[in-house]
């Protein structure tokens, strides 16, 4: 323990020898938290979405409203078939897409 502690005390002395060392210790870490708290963010805005609804009832299309007005998701559209599905995401027209099956309200309950 001895040791280490001696360690420590000869890097700080070594540290603050020279002024230009504060700046690089002290300054230097506060101005990146600050820019990366503004700069990084971790919300999901703006994922493309399509939507296949199979089921075509009041539920569902509540439910896909409220999604669109969530803000994070924007629609791209609706598809008829599962080989529109396909082309959609291979071609990168859309993020994901939501899939409604025939019988979704009735489940519901």
């Amino acid at each position: 323990m001895g040791r280490i502690l001696h360690i420590t005390r000869k890097e700080f002395i070594q540290a603050f020898r020279d002024p230009r060392m504060f700046g690089i210790i002290f300054i230097a870490p506060i101005f990146q938290l600050f820019l990366f708290g503004y700069a990084v963010t971790q919300d999901v805005h703006n994922i493309t979405v399509a939507v296949m609804d199979l089921d075509r009832s009041a539920a569902s299309r509540d439910l896909v409203r409220s999604i669109f007005h969530s803000g994070y998701f924007s629609d791209q559209g609706s598809a008829e078939s599962e080989e529109a599905i396909s082309k959609a995401l291979v071609k990168g027209w859309c993020d994901m897409v939501l899939v409604f099956p025939a019988g979704f309200a009735e489940r519901l309950d």
